[in-house]
């Protein structure tokens, strides 16, 4: 754990210069790869332009929904730029809504656009998580596991566990590294989507299994996190969008895959 890092003597947030690494790699990885496949230089910049701004807007907003503890003291904190307070599923429904926008405007082929980001986007998530991992933040439950860390005393998981123990205690307790899961299997749908993009599958399919995939560890993730959400937060809403966001990819997967639904009905 580093939540400082220094940079010829100049500190810096460790979760910032993630973040920002992160929309850096999204934006211009997506973007210069967009062209190669095809896209004109206005199409693509237009694209990820109005992406970036609608994914910061959709993040703040779900953020404000599902932890309105954090804003309800101070309202404008809705408005401030920084990288705290941002829901990741919010940022990707924007990108999603913005991206219909302007691709029905420009006649863009939205599925094989959405196919050129997700292994930009997969990157994004790895580089966010090692943010995430450095700073302390995100951090998972109390675990006896092979794979629990223990993070430094007065850590955020310290913290929270001397908050909610009736004595306190100066032991740090192990927790699962949520950050580190998430960001493995964030990388192995970078690999699969870098190698299924050199295959001749339909516009969309890369997107669509990624988005699934992503989004069913995404749900079985945040189990083994340590939320302070509400309960119909934790209960209702994120396993609603996670739902809904798994069953629309593979409702649009097999709409375009019409062969591969037919070998899969044929083999049972």
């Amino acid at each position: 754990m580093h939540p400082k890092l220094f940079f010829f003597g100049f500190e810096i947030p460790a979760y910032t210069l993630f973040s920002i690494l992160a929309l850096v790699v999204v934006a211009f990885g997506g973007y210069f790869f967009a062209l190669s496949r095809g896209f004109s230089k206005r199409d693509a910049f237009l694209m990820v332009f109005f992406m970036s701004i609608s994914t910061f807007l959709g993040a703040r907003i779900l953020n404000f929904f599902v932890n309105y503890s954090y804003y309800e003291n101070n309202f404008f904190k809705i408005f401030e730029f920084s990288t705290r307070g941002f829901s990741l599923y919010g940022g990707v429904l924007g990108a999603v809504l913005s991206g219909l926008i302007v691709s029905y405007k420009r006649k863009i082929n939205l599925m094989r656009f959405a196919d050129s980001m997700t292994p930009f986007v997969g990157i994004g998530i790895v580089l966010m998580r090692i943010g995430c991992f450095l700073n302390g933040c995100c951090f998972g439950k109390e675990t006896d596991s092979i794979f629990g860390v223990v993070f430094p005393k007065f850590s955020l998981a310290h913290i929270h566990q001397l908050n909610g123990s009736v004595f306190g205690s100066a032991t740090v307790r192990a927790v699962h590294p949520t950050q580190l899961y998430e960001l493995f299997f964030a990388l192995i749908c970078v690999i699969f989507a870098f190698y299924a993009l050199k295959r001749k599958f339909k516009d969309g399919t890369v997107f669509l299994i990624c988005g699934a995939l992503f989004s069913a560890f995404r749900w079985v993730n945040m189990y083994f996190r340590e939320l302070n959400y509400p309960d119909y937060v934790l209960k209702f809403v994120y396993p609603s969008i996670y739902l809904s966001i798994i069953v629309f990819c593979l409702f649009l997967f097999f709409r375009i895959n019409n062969s591969f639904k037919r070998k899969l009905f044929k083999f049972f």
